[in-house]
Order: structure tokens, then sequence, then C-alpha cells
């Protein structure tokens, strides 16, 4: 690092290119540096705004930054199943990188005999894999009756699965373990396949095809070391089970994943609840007016009022006249 310093805060002028190597008296252009040590030193500069040539990676903190040749090299294309693996080397999607012996590569989780693509076998407890199939294979997987299975095994014919199947010689159904009865003088599965159902273990491709997939409607969806049956589509309108998000697997296309909740896209509108009003009234259920009573009311009241009318008028009349009578009869007297 100090000598890096050093190299960054004075550099030398000289003649070599950027990516030229630059040993010992073969100095860099100005404004350039030489980064590394002895041979493997070459020419080099700092980052700039727009970033480094193509090639080149910036590289460092702070304003120690350089374009380290190499640092920004893409990254290896992932590879499939059984195919080597490490840090660097990714898987393909749905795999996980497996340790097995001193090899690693690439694998998938499995969920019992047979459910392994070709050449290989389902190992583990737990959570067990896909290995390489080494040898012949064994109890309850798939087999060639001309190659035939590991010793103390015999390839025999089935009811239950589409493939021959490695499986041990009996007399009686007690000698069979794991689901399996005495047919035939072999232990062989005794139920028909019954693929997995909602949120059960399964795989998308085994060397026994009954073991592929899941009941009805249902998509296997693996994911690394798990594995599960699960609605294959969903959205705001078809909901997902219980348990179960809606998740946007491709634009506007939604799956169901456990665990996890919708994405936003796929949450329900609110449910509002609007009151119910009841119905107006119909014409006839209003009550006739009152017509006779108000008018009767307002006949009264006008009748009231004549009569005060009258009365007040009478009065007034009958006043006058007594004082006509009473002048005749003053006049009389004189």
């Amino acid at each position: 690092m100090r000598a890096l310093l050093l190299t960054l805060l004075f550099p030398v002028a000289g003649l070599a290119a950027l990516g030229d190597p630059c040993p010992p008296g073969q100095p860099c252009p100005a404004g350039e540096v030489c980064l590394g040590e002895g041979e493997e030193a070459y020419c080099t500069i700092r980052c700039p705004a727009g970033g480094c040539p193509d090639g080149y990676g910036c590289v460092g903190e702070g304003r120690v930054r350089v374009c380290v040749l190499g640092a920004d090299a893409p990254p290896a294309e992932p590879v499939g199943m059984g195919e080597a693996c490490d840090a660097d080397i990714p898987c393909e999607i749905n795999l996980f990188c497996a340790t097995d012996g001193d090899e690693r590569y690439c694998s998938r989780a499995c969920v019992g005999p047979g459910t392994c693509p070709e050449g290989f076998r389902c190992t583990g407890a737990g959570e067990p894999a896909c290995a390489r199939l080494r040898g012949l294979p064994g109890v309850g997987e798939p087999c060639d009756p001309a190659a035939g299975c590991a010793e103390g095994l015999d390839c025999v014919d089935a009811p239950t699965r589409q493939r021959p199947l490695c499986a041990l010689p009996c007399e009686e159904s007690a000698q069979c373990v794991g689901g399996t009865v005495c047919q035939n003088a072999h232990c062989i599965p005794s139920e028909q396949t019954t693929r997995p159902g909602l949120g059960e273990a399964c795989v998308n491709d085994a060397a026994e095809p009954s073991l592929a997939g899941c009941a009805g409607d249902l998509v296997c969806y693996i994911n690394g070391r798990d594995s599960y049956c699960t609605q294959g589509s969903c959205d705001s309108q078809r909901r997902c089970p219980d348990g179960y998000g809606c998740r946007e697997v491709e634009p506007r296309v939604g799956a169901c994943r456990r665990g996890v909740e919708d994405d936003f896209i796929f949450v329900p509108p609110p449910t509002i609840d609007v009151p119910v009003l009841p119905p107006p009234p119909s014409d006839a259920t209003v009550p006739p007016p009152s017509g006779g009573g108000s008018g009767g009311g307002g006949s009264a009241d006008g009748g009231e009022e004549d009569g005060c009318q009258a009365s007040g008028r009478g009065g007034a009349g009958g006043l006058f006249g007594l004082l006509l009578v009473g002048l005749a009869l003053v006049r009389r007297r004189r």
C-alpha cells in the first residue's frame, strides 16, 4: 500500500502506454502510475469520473483509487447439473454447488429414490440432494435389466412404477420396509404413486417419471435446497392459499410462494361497506292531507275575523243613530 501511495503521489514520466509493463527503468507516461511489482507491474491511471477503460475496474479507497486490469471481468456463465462449480463459477437457477468428497458440482434437492435425474441418486437425511451415481443402482432406484442392480438386489417390474426398479427378494411382507410389500417374491412399493400435494416436497424431473410433478394443477417450485408444490398462478382476484403470497415472477405475472406477503400489484382492492338505504315510500303509503280540518280552520279564522269586523261596523252605526235621535229631541223642546 505504501508503494502504491508513492507511485500515485509521484508519477514518473516515460514512454510506456496504459497497460504496458513498467519494469524498473521503464517509466509510465506522465499522469499514469506503475502498479504492481517486478514483471507483473503495468502502467495504469487514477479512476476517471467516467469510469475505467474496458477490461479495468476501479479499486481503492478515498483519493487512492486506480484502474486495475481485470477487476471488472464479466462473471462466469452459470453451469448446469453435475458440472464443476466454485465461488467463481455459479450454478444455474434452482441448483446449488454441492460438495461430494473431493468434488464440487451443481446439484439440486430430491425427495427419495428415483427422484434425481438419470445418473444421480438421492442421498442425505434432512436435506437430501442428488449425488453422482457411482456403481450400480440401489433399493428403489430405476434400473436397466441388462445392467442389473447392486449386490443382493434384483431389477424387476412394478405395477406402481413406469420403469423397472431395484428391489430386495422376499418371502413375506414382514421382510419389507419403507412402504413396500412382498409381491412376486420382491419388495415393491405398495400403492400407485401419488404425486405430492400443496406444500409437499417435489421435483420437476426424475429418472422415474411417475415421481415428477405435483398433484392436480399444482406446480413444483424449487429454490436451491427448498422445493414444494404450490399454486401456479395468482393475481388480485385469484388468491393464493393461506400461508402463501402472490409474487411477481414475470412482468405482471404472479405465482404463489410460501411464507411471504403479496407483492403490491397483486394486493386486492379494499372492500368498502356501503350502507343500504330503505326505498322511498310509494304514493299508496302517503297519508292524504287533512283538507277539511285545515280549510275549516282557515274558514273559522276568516269567520271570526269577518265577525269582528261586522261587529265593529255595527257598533259604530248604532252610536251615530243615537246621536241623531238626541239632536231631534233637543230641537222639539225649543
